[in-house]
């Protein structure tokens, strides 16, 4: 396995819907603005002066079915209790990316949860947190930026250019040599904002874009995938309603007026959240393939996915099909009862947030030609006493549909392990990285493998530390970030990059 996990830092960030449908019928909204930007470096030379404020934290509605889950006794039957013995690749590049700090020199606060978002392309690399981006060259000289989010949207009008709101998210699409930024505005309304490069160069122009929803449109995740982006978002408006999008690729791309496809999931299984729509590595599935979505139910110990078919010479006929449902060992993922105070940490006193209630970003797809797959994960109490461990699935159809080729949940000593994010490479072998911490262990990033050889089941590549933390996040509302991002270089489709957060010393509101 050839691994390169570039810790830019670790970027910190981090009911129904009133469709007016239900039964899985598709609600059609249209991009409200739409227009191509000048380049990005030129719009960053006239970046306003920051405005001083308080201390902020992105909201992250609780999920209302939290409690639905059981608490299976004794350990995770899926349970790996030693780490695996074969020698890991260290890591070939390690560079800063944003930190809190140059929140408070940009904008004039600090705030949680950093939510590290970052892809990489050809030549790039692009990073997103809550409030910030920042553009390298893949040998991690600065390129551009920080600069605030909505700088992506200046001179566009509306709530993108005048709400900086965060839960951001980065892609390289690799299909058309095109980057697309994203994140929301419910500062003054609920509306996504969406930014595709003009070319390959991420510092160029972009195709930029408004979609106005009916509630608080929290959460957003992406994808990539050739008949469109596709999208979740867990709505709030009146109740929770987790909902499956597909934006029109083709359109964005061209920089013409786009439309976007909304179904709701909960219609079709009420009491869901945290799905993860599908995210391609490497060569695309076969013409015609739905996107996919995934979760996962507690209760019931299973996964369900769907499958949105849409249809953009008539949006009106795309279809949303599912759940189709995966029975799993049992897990139980209520750690501390969905506090966030859970993970530990050295100098006792606040707990990290565990995020146990919602798969975790990216849900990876590969095609090897004679099947495909998805990986994934999510935190999970490996033995009844809220010690963190982190469940991981690798799903594979050979054209019968999904079923589970192996399933591990990896908690190889007394640590906590949580904020995970997985990839798979053409080979086969995996990696899954993550955040670490206990009463001894400060917050730290590391990564443990499968090889495509190995024991099912078995992260069998030795865990490496990427970064060890030397300090503990204080106070902040206990929000560590709410996701991060494992992706491969497209150059190669073999390396793997990751960006995740720290602590240098003991205090508040200072990630890195």
């Amino acid at each position: 396995m050839k691994h390169l996990f570039a810790n830019l830092v670790v970027l910190l960030f981090g009911a129904s819907m009133a469709w007016g449908q239900s039964g899985g019928q598709p609600v059609v909204i249209q991009s409200v603005r739409n227009d191509k930007s000048p380049a990005l470096r030129v719009i960053a030379e006239n970046i306003p002066p920051p405005q001083p404020g308080e201390l902020r934290e992105i909201p992250l509605v609780p999920s209302p079915f939290e409690g639905e889950v059981d608490e299976p006794e004794g350990l995770d039957p899926a349970l790996q209790s030693q780490p695996g013995t074969l020698t890991a690749s260290m890591p070939v590049a390690n560079w800063e990316g944003i930190s809190n700090r140059d929140n408070a020199d940009i904008l004039g606060f600090f705030l949680v949860p950093p939510d590290p978002n970052m892809d990489v392309g050809p030549d790039h690399v692009v990073q997103m947190v809550n409030l910030l981006f920042a553009i390298w060259d893949k040998q991690g000289v600065l390129l551009l930026g920080p600069l605030p989010g909505n700088v992506l949207w200046s001179g566009f009008g509306g709530p993108c250019q005048n709400d900086n709101d965060g839960d951001p998210i980065v892609l390289y699409d690799q299909l058309a040599d095109r980057w697309i930024l994203s994140q929301f505005a419910v500062s003054s309304g609920n509306s996504m904002c969406y930014a595709v490069s003009e070319t390959g160069d991420p510092t160029g122009s972009y195709f930029r874009y408004e979609f106005p929803f009916a509630g608080f449109p929290d959460y957003p995740k992406l994808g990539v995938w050739p008949d469109a982006y596709y999208a979740t978002f867990r709505v709030f408006n009146g109740g929770l309603d987790m909902v499956a999008g597909a934006l029109e690729r083709d359109a964005m791309l061209a920089g013409t007026p786009a439309q976007m496809v909304l179904f709701s999931m909960t219609d079709l299984l009420p009491g869901i959240d945290g799905v993860l729509p599908v995210d391609l590595d490497g060569p695309p599935p076969a013409v015609g393939t739905p996107g996919f979505f995934m979760g996962f139910q507690d209760a019931q110990n299973r996964l369900f996915t769907f499958e949105l078919g849409v249809d953009w010479d008539n949006p009106g006929n795309s279809t949303l099909d599912g759940p189709f449902f995966l029975s799993v060992d049992p897990f139980n993922s209520n750690l501390c009862g969905f506090a966030r105070d859970c993970i530990p940490q050295p100098i006792v006193g606040d707990g990290l947030d565990a995020m146990s209630d919602k798969t975790m970003h990216r849900l990876a797809f590969r095609n090897f030609g004679s099947y495909t797959a998805m990986v994934a994960n999510h935190a999970v109490d490996v033995d009844g006493n809220d010690h963190a461990g982190i469940r991981w699935y690798e799903l594979r159809d050979n054209g019968a549909g999904w079923s589970i080729h192996q399933q591990g949940t990896y908690a190889p000593d007394s640590d906590h392990r949580w904020m995970g994010s997985i990839a798979m490479d053409p080979a086969g072998n995996i990696a899954l990285a993550y955040s670490v911490s206990s009463e001894q262990t400060f917050p730290s990033i590391r990564y443990a493998g499968h090889t495509t050889d190995g024991p099912l089941g078995v992260m069998n590549v030795a865990e490496v530390s990427i970064f060890e933390g030397t300090g503990s996040q204080r106070g902040s509302g206990n929000r560590w970030g709410d996701y991060t991002m494992l992706t491969q270089d497209p150059s190669d489709d073999a390396t793997f990059w990751l960006t995740n957060e720290y602590y240098a010393t003991t205090s508040s509101f200072n990630w890195k």
